[in-house]
Parts: C-alpha cells; sequence; structure tokens
C-alpha cells in the first residue's frame, strides 16, 4: 500500500461527518451520566457546524466551478488508482482536516501549543492529496483555507448573537 495513500485515508470527509455525530452521541451520552466537560461541549459546539458547513461549501464550490482533476480515473489508459471521478477544487480532505484542528486550536485554552503541533496532520493529509496527483495545490490550499475559515464564522455567529456560552 502507497503510504501517501494510507495518510490521505485520515482525511476521509465521509467518515469524519460520521464520527462527529457519533462524538455527540457520546456527549449526550456522558451527560445523562452527570459526568460533562465543558471543553468537549465548546469543542462540538463549534466542530459539528463547521464540518458541515465546510462541507457544504466545498461540495457547491466543486459543482459550481467543476475543475476537472489532474488526473486520469481507472479504468482508463495511463490512469491513477486513486483518482476519482469528482472534480478537484477545494479538496474535502483538506477542508475536512482544517475544520477539524481549527474548532480545537479555537477552543483549547490549555492545549493550543499541543494543537499547533497537530496542524502537522492536517498539513501532511493536504501534502498526500498533492502527491497521489488527485490535487493540484491550490486545490489544498482552497480547503484549507474554507476549512479555517467554517469555524472562525462559526464561532463569530455563537458570540455575535449569543447562540450559547463558549
Amino acid at each position: 500500500m502507497n503510504a501517501w495513500y494510507a495518510i490521505t485515508l485520515l482525511g476521509t470527509p465521509e467518515f469524519w461527518a460520521g464520527f462527529s455525530l457519533i462524538l455527540v452521541g457520546a456527549y449526550f451520552l456522558m451527560r445523562g451520566y452527570g459526568k460533562t466537560n465543558k471543553s468537549f461541549r465548546r469543542f462540538l459546539i463549534v466542530m459539528v457546524p463547521s464540518l458541515f458547513i465546510a462541507l457544504f461549501l466545498t461540495q457547491g464550490m466543486k459543482g459550481f466551478l467543476a475543475i476537472p482533476r489532474p488526473c486520469v480515473p481507472c479504468p482508463g489508459e495511463m490512469c491513477n488508482p486513486y483518482c476519482t471521478e469528482d472534480f478537484s477544487f477545494p479538496s474535502a480532505h483538506a477542508t475536512t482536516m482544517f475544520a477539524m484542528f481549527t474548532s480545537a486550536f479555537i477552543v483549547s485554552r490549555k492545549y493550543k501549543k499541543h494543537v499547533m503541533i497537530g496542524y502537522i496532520i492536517p498539513l501532511m493529509v493536504s501534502l498526500s492529496r498533492v502527491m497521489l496527483g488527485v490535487h493540484a495545490l491550490i486545490d489544498v490550499v482552497g480547503g484549507a483555507l474554507i476549512g479555517m475559515f467554517a469555524p472562525v464564522l462559526v464561532l463569530y455567529a455563537c458570540r455575535r448573537y449569543e447562540l450559547v456560552k463558549l
């Protein structure tokens, strides 16, 4: 197995969307037992909407801009086995990972340095997309920007409209 492919699997958007819903369920289960954690709650309040907003923007932009991938999907002549048949810009893998880590950074009070070091993971996932030939550099940069923008937007909305106290 290609090492870049193993790294790219860390950023699969469908996995993180489903996992975020599992985290919400776990929070409510913990809350039912009286074991709530304010940091975990803040993270969920920012991360879940951020992730879905970011993925909504990403898929909308892919459909609207319809920029083809820099690779040829299989089966085909000189095909790339990692290439999918959807559009390229922006990278949903980069969007997902940067939305997750930016959400953690925003709500983290004690561990900001750890989260900053953790940004190596979204950077590696983004690099893996380029190394596998399924995205151009601009695709992952666009995805990273959307992924960082969504949590900031959610935080702004929470504070501006006093939706929840963070």
